[in-house]
């Protein structure tokens, strides 16, 4: 399953996609909750894996980053467009963010 997040001052979300064969399913809500499921089934596996692809574009479009873009210390954290070392984000602290 591919996980993306959205976060900002007002919003902590993460949404969930997978293809199963001819089953979609996707697993959304806030983080840090169990959040809410629905599978949706296709006539072909392919049309399952476009589905996948149009919601993904979608998600990225709406400001939704693939979860393994975050590089998490402490609570606070944010994405950066910047490549940190070995290419993965810098942090970036957000105001009362206190990294060891």
């Amino acid at each position: 399953m591919q996980r993306f997040e959205y976060q900002d001052d007002s919003a902590s979300k993460f949404w969930e996609v997978a293809v199963h064969g001819l089953s979609l399913s996707v697993r959304f809500g806030r983080i840090g909750s169990k959040g809410q499921s629905q599978t949706k089934s296709f006539a072909t596996a392919e049309a399952a894996q476009k589905e996948q692809q149009k919601l993904i574009a979608e998600k990225t479009k709406k400001g939704y980053r693939a979860a393994s873009e975050y590089r998490r210390i402490g609570a606070h954290f944010e994405p950066s467009k910047r490549g940190g070392s070995q290419g993965r984000p810098e942090h970036r602290c957000k105001p009362g963010c206190k990294p060891s």
